[in-house]
């Protein structure tokens, strides 16, 4: 017996809106498959469409084209790291600023070893995907905004804002890139030891441009 179908747009006891967010969900989850098992460049409109069993109809009605889900598909694993360093920053009671600094980095690592599928996504080889490249270029801005709000109210007297922003997009860059290797395996370490590593290079860059308290 076929599912019952209503005036009011229920079908099978779901709504329209339920159905449509169920066929997006399952592009993006086909999509995030085959770029985990191939890479970016396998995922096609028919290999997501065939994977998810929809047709090229239900995947132009989400997105424009396979580059926008790639793109959504990064936007999300980005949200869901960088939602780990906002608590961190914040800190708690009595924590000083370096140790908030620290638990920061610490939280942003420990959560892309803990989503290794996030950690490919934003860190992951993207030659070629404009629009993965100009997201990872993003993710650097990201960076140095967040770190620049976090460290620019402990800086010593008399270093400008433009040294200081200079100090920081060296320590983003260098962050960025340590996690790049890492994510591909060109830095081993365990999530403690590269903790470790970002946390020396970004402490030693901010000594040079913050009050002793955050570094000491």
């Amino acid at each position: 017996m076929p599912p019952s179908r209503s005036t009011s747009g229920v079908y099978g006891g779901r709504t329209a809106q339920e159905r449509q967010e169920e066929r997006r969900a399952r592009l993006l989850e086909a999509g995030a498959a085959i770029w985990m098992a191939e890479g970016w460049a396998a995922v096609s409109m028919r290999a997501v469409c065939a994977r998810a069993r929809l047709t090229d109809r239900y995947f132009y009605a989400e997105f424009a084209n396979v580059h926008d889900l790639l793109g959504t598909l990064w936007d999300s694993a980005n949200e869901r790291a960088l939602a780990v360093v906002a608590p961190a920053f914040a800190g708690t009671a009595g924590q000083t600023p370096r140790e908030r600094l620290r638990g920061a980095i610490a939280a942003y690592i420990t959560h892309l070893a803990t989503h290794p599928d996030d950690a490919r996504m934003l860190f992951g080889d993207s030659t070629g995907c404009e629009v993965l490249t100009e997201r990872q270029h993003g993710l650097r801005l990201q960076g140095v905004a967040l770190v620049a709000a976090f460290g620019e109210p402990f800086l010593a007297p008399g270093i400008g804002r433009d040294v200081f922003l200079v100090r920081t997009r060296m320590a983003i860059g260098g962050l960025v890139e340590l996690l790049a290797a890492w994510q591909s395996g060109d830095v081993p370490g365990t999530v403690e030891e590269i903790v470790a590593h970002a946390t020396t290079y970004c402490e030693l860059l901010a000594a040079s441009v913050v009050s002793p308290d955050l570094v000491t």
